[in-house]
């Protein structure tokens, strides 16, 4: 979920974990080699992926993943768990984890855009993308930068970043809007227009969604018009929905996609950030949702 909607703790402490070199990061099957056979956890040590080794260990997930399977671990670098964000730091590690790893044996060839897959924490799929002809793989957002790393019980796959935005169980995009508090006044408009069934029903989608800041800046009769005519509120809030998951990388300079409402929305990437229509910035990317993703606007 977007920053300050998370309230557990995380429990591993980074600064205690000895790190140690990387992997080289490729496109490339690892086959197991007669009598080296490692189960994913082993693997993922010799990867050099000690945070992740002991984040499992401390959780008890090395011993699921080492006695159980098939299974495909979406394994985050060092450098990867180093780059969480504050506020991401309160999630319960052992979800975290769980959300990581899919039941069953997916390569990289197996992936397809949208598809979802099963993982270890309950009734919360994985959504996979790919963009750039399938160049680019995406899982929960974040970027696959090596793939297809053999053991006995599985395959893993590594990841630029912790995936950290996890959705609620059945969370829709309209759902995970009402759990965020900056939403609020959002998500009154979205009700008032009569949106909650199609922001429930319909996927996969992309949504932009303004805070309350932003909202708040419209000049008071501008609201009053809205709010007194649905079906003009309704044309306005369908204007900020995409159908399809357009994760912020799989939004290219000079993009354009045709909203809910029917009319285009135009890209640019400039400075590594996304504007819309030349004037909007996404301000914070890549919530995931069930039925796809959400991404806060100013």
């Amino acid at each position: 979920l977007i920053i300050g909607c998370s309230n557990a703790i995380w429990m591993l402490n980074l600064n205690a974990v000895t790190t140690e070199p990387e992997a080289k990061l490729e496109h490339a099957a690892i086959p197991i080699k007669d009598g080296e056979a490692k189960n994913l956890v082993d693997l993922a040590e010799s990867l050099g992926l000690s945070i992740l080794v002991k984040a499992l260990e401390e959780t008890g997930m090395d011993n699921v993943i080492d006695h159980e399977g098939k299974f495909t671990l979406f394994a985050p670098t060092n450098e990867a768990f180093k780059r969480i964000p504050e506020w991401a730091k309160d999630l319960p590690l052992k979800e975290v984890l769980r959300y990581h790893i899919a039941r069953g044996l997916y390569y990289d060839k197996d992936l397809q855009n949208d598809m979802k897959l099963r993982t270890l924490l309950t009734k919360r799929d994985l959504r996979i993308n790919l963009y750039d002809n399938g160049q680019t793989i995406l899982a929960g957002g974040k970027r696959i930068n090596g793939s297809n790393y053999e053991a006995h019980n599985g395959v893993l796959h590594l990841l630029e970043d912790v995936i950290v935005s996890i959705p609620a169980r059945h969370g829709t995009v309209i759902h995970q809007l009402r759990r965020c508090p900056v939403f609020s006044d959002l998500v009154e408009l979205i009700d008032k227009a009569g949106l909650d069934e199609a922001l429930q029903t319909h996927g996969p989608i992309t949504f932009f969604a303004p805070s309350n800041d932003v909202i708040r800046k419209l000049p008071p009769d501008v609201i009053k018009h809205l709010v007194d005519d649905p079906a003009l509120l309704k044309e306005v809030l369908t204007y900020h929905v995409l159908s399809g998951t357009f994760y912020s990388p799989g939004i290219k300079d000079g993009m354009e996609g045709t909203t809910m409402q029917g009319k285009s929305l135009i890209f640019s990437i400039k400075d590594g950030e996304v504007i819309i229509n030349s004037k909007t910035k996404v301000t914070s990317a890549d919530s995931n949702a069930s039925n796809g993703v959400i991404h806060s606007i100013d």
